[in-house]
């Protein structure tokens, strides 16, 4: 059976040029919350709008989809001019950043020592890897965090570069471009490559310079600590990113957020009209689960 879980809607006036929201943050379903299928909504105030429960939830939720490094490569919203291919990238220059920060701190030849073994209920446990190069790896994370949200940032915020693509986000005009986020004039993606394809060559060539003088025991101890990196990145640094940014919008900023799916209407050019003078854009963000 399928349940669904309604965020809100949003309904679009196109000839009024009005929006309206209507906030659910409730189940649609027989088996879930008070059981109900069929709901009255009324229309969201500012005041509803702008509460720290709705702020927060709305936002880390859009958030975790579209800014969580990793999981926006599967979960990417459709209408985000930020396309899979160019996350990625981010994620290979993130991961290569990441093995080099390691590496620097191992540094060049194969000595190694082992850390002791530890007593772990009477047993000799020996592990390939202390507390002192976790802590390396955590370093390392944090230390390539702000290259690559430089990257992802220059990315996200690049404008369209043919009209059509700028009609299709909705960029008429100078306003607009800035309403979805484009803030940087097209060429600056090649300025976006250029460091992730920088940043990829240079890491991949000192991780191999040095790595190709480590003996077994000090490359396995840089492995471990490079996974250490990876999954602190994953589980922590991105979530907290997320929630960070989540408190400021809800604590400080206080804006409404329009909704993780919605677009602004494309304007109409000269030689357009709209066939149905009373027409209205309608869209739902929701969540569905099996």
């Amino acid at each position: 059976m399928l349940f669904r879980y309604l965020d809100r809607i949003i309904v679009t006036d196109l000839q009024e040029d009005t929006r309206s929201i209507f906030v659910g943050n409730t189940w649609f379903a027989v088996e879930e919350g008070d059981g109900k299928v069929e709901r009255v909504l009324p229309v969201a105030t500012d005041e509803q709008l702008t509460r720290f429960k709705t702020l927060f939830s709305s936002r880390t939720s859009r958030d975790f989809r579209d800014g969580h490094l990793w999981y926006s490569v599967i979960g990417r919203p459709v209408h985000s001019t930020f396309t899979r291919v160019e996350r990625i990238s981010c994620c290979l220059s993130l991961l290569l950043c990441t093995m080099v920060a390691n590496i620097m701190f191992f540094g060049k030849g194969e000595t190694y020592h082992r850390p002791p073994p530890l007593d772990i209920m009477g047993f000799q446990v020996q592990l390939s890897i202390s507390w002192a190069e976790v802590i390396i790896g955590i370093e390392s994370a944090l230390l390539v965090f702000p290259v690559n949200l430089l990257i992802v940032q220059i990315f996200r915020h690049c404008a369209p570069r043919s009209p059509r693509e700028q009609r299709r986000v909705g960029s008429g005009g100078r306003g607009s471009k800035k309403a979805r986020g484009c803030l940087l004039p097209w060429w600056f993606i090649v300025f976006a490559w250029f460091l992730v394809l920088g940043s990829c060559a240079a890491s991949a060539f000192f991780t191999i310079l040095y790595g190709f003088e480590y003996g077994p025991d000090k490359a396995e101890a840089w492995l471990l600590t490079f996974l250490t990196s990876f999954f602190f990145d994953i589980l922590i640094t991105q979530p907290i990113k997320i929630i960070l940014i989540g408190l400021f919008i809800a604590l400080v900023v206080k804006t409404p957020d329009a909704g993780l799916d919605y677009v602004p209407p494309t304007p109409l050019q000269d030689d357009e009209e709209h066939l149905n003078p009373f027409m209205q854009v309608v869209t739902f963000s929701s969540c569905s689960s099996n």
